[in-house]
């Protein structure tokens, strides 16, 4: 006999799913698609173009207002200028109260319209910003709704992203075993027809299935792990170590 340190390990099964998964859209509406730059699969940085709608038409308005912004601010020097003239000249009875007072209102009114242009170009530009569909983090393409001359709607799902390509393989266990189950251990986890891969567990979920009386025990999986969501996988969580005697299973009669 020999005196070797054995693992104690709690067997179970779950399925794979992303970590973070971000659904990504637009709040453009009735804006069409003109290009799309990435696919299923790509990794994307966070701020890449994704998707780019239509923006002709607002360009055209953008433009139109930027003209009413010009002819703004000309009245609104006017009407500063008018203003000016008379209050120069108010003490000596050249305009009554009531001219004085008229110039005021016109320089008040000229300067809200220019207020109200520059409002108006900035709500533009944000609807120009809208048709630029960007990655929101870090991930991989995990979804393409997104179609060349498709008209886009607000809040519409065009791609799904996962955050940083960070999976978790949730497993299932009955709720008298998740007590033995720490934040932390070791975990190794195993699909038909790939290699095993090494993960940990992250957290142990504070509920439990009415129905089913399991619980979900949350396990972090490396980047590089030959698993994809939505995949069954089987695994074995380390829950503790002991040091036993052994001996070889060939003396065993």
């Amino acid at each position: 006999p020999t005196l070797r340190t054995i693992e104690r390990t709690v067997s179970a099964s779950g399925s794979v799913a992303a970590r973070d998964e971000l659904i990504v859209g637009s709040d453009a509406g009735g804006v069409r698609i003109a290009e799309v730059l990435i696919d299923v699969g790509d990794t994307v940085r966070k701020g890449q173009l994704l998707a780019r709608g239509d923006d002709a038409q607002l360009l055209a308005q953008l433009a139109q207002q930027n003209a009413q912004i010009q002819q703004a601010r000309a009245e609104r020097v006017q009407a500063d200028a008018n203003l000016e003239r008379a209050e120069r000249v108010e003490d000596s009875g050249l305009y009554s109260v009531e001219a004085v007072q008229t110039r005021r209102t016109a320089a008040l009114q000229a300067a809200a319209k220019l207020d109200l242009a520059v409002a108006q170009r900035r709500e533009l530009e944000v609807k120009i910003a809208h048709t630029r569909i960007v990655a929101p983090a870090d991930g991989v393409v995990a979804r393409r709704s997104a179609t060349v001359g498709a008209v886009m709607q607000s809040g519409q799902e065009l791609f799904r992203v996962l955050r940083d390509g960070e999976l978790e393989w949730l497993a299932e266990l009955p709720d008298h075993a998740l007590a033995r189950i720490r934040g932390g251990d070791r975990v190794q986890v195993a699909v038909d027809g790939a290699a095993s891969v090494t993960g940990s567990v992250r957290m142990v979920a504070p509920t439990i299935d009415a129905k089913s009386r399991n619980g979900l025990v949350y396990v972090t999986l490396p980047k590089d792990a030959p698993l994809r969501p939505g995949g069954h996988a089987r695994g074995e969580i380390v829950v503790a170590k002991a040091s036993v005697l052994t001996l070889p299973e060939s003396v065993v009669l």
